[in-house]
């Protein structure tokens, strides 16, 4: 009699050489002594208590798997002879990069700095890119599979909505989006009027209050210089105090009669 004390053969491959969302394993088994009676797929060194009933000298099967993981592959005979086979499957990623933050820069200037962290600990960032479109971008800035914590950086000179796609190794992809208001490239406007006044002889003032209205719908009014000079121009070195968006000036007395620039 024919002696048969050795578990069947197993022989696993995977499918995949580049990252995707799945991987697939194929599983053959062969005994040529007494056959082939069971098989099982688990993800522990302990011997199943229960197998899937397979009959013949060969069977192959295939299996779709989701995660990145140790699986252990076991074959049973007619005799009750057991054996396994340990597989560790990789280049699986089924999930989108992790966008961690997008900010705008703080401080108002006349370009404003998008921030975007990013992080994908599988297959790795592979690309990203700013748009003003909602839709997914056509073009990407290429990365090399980044897998740690990233900073990727936009200026502007534009008040919009701004869309941070960002894409894994495997094609994943995930987006945010921000708007962008930290822009001013435009000075304040000044508009000039004569708050009050008296009157004196020959058409001459002996008093005059001059109202400066400053306009600013960007950064905000930080704070206000002026001279007055009967020549074409002067340097700004008294500090005006701006109340409601406005700058009183009062002149009494002789400098009424000085035509100020």
């Amino acid at each position: 009699p024919m002696l048969d004390q050795t578990g069947p053969v197993i022989i696993a491959s995977t499918s995949n050489t580049d990252w995707q969302s799945t991987n697939r394993l194929t599983i053959k088994l062969s005994d040529e002594k007494s056959g082939l009676s069971g098989y099982q797929i688990t993800e522990t060194e302990d011997e199943p208590s229960s197998f899937e009933t397979i009959a013949g000298s060969e069977y192959e099967l295939q299996k779709e798997v989701t995660e990145s993981k140790t699986y252990y592959i076991w074959g049973q005979d007619n005799l009750g002879n057991i054996s396994y086979k340990k597989v560790t499957i990789s280049y699986i990623d089924n999930e989108a990069p992790t966008i961690l933050s997008l900010k705008e820069q703080s401080n108002y200037g006349a370009t404003s700095l998008i921030t975007a962290r990013v992080i994908d600990k599988d297959s790795g960032i592979a690309g990203y890119q700013f748009t003003t479109e909602e839709t997914e971008p056509d073009s990407w800035i290429s990365v090399d599979s980044i897998i740690t914590e990233i900073a990727f950086t936009y200026e502007t000179t534009e008040k919009a909505t701004y869309y941070f796609y960002v894409k894994d190794s495997a094609g994943h992809i995930t987006h945010q989006q921000i708007v962008v208001s930290k822009i001013d490239n435009e000075a304040p406007l000044i508009s000039y009027e004569i708050s009050s006044s008296s009157m004196g002889e020959n058409g001459w003032y002996t008093s005059l209050n001059l109202k400066a209205n400053i306009e600013e719908t960007g950064s905000g009014i930080s704070h206000a210089k002026y001279c007055f000079t009967a020549n074409e121009s002067c340097l700004p070195n008294s500090t005006g105090v701006i109340q409601n968006n406005s700058i009183t000036f009062s002149f009494t007395g002789k400098n009424v009669a000085q035509n100020y620039a």
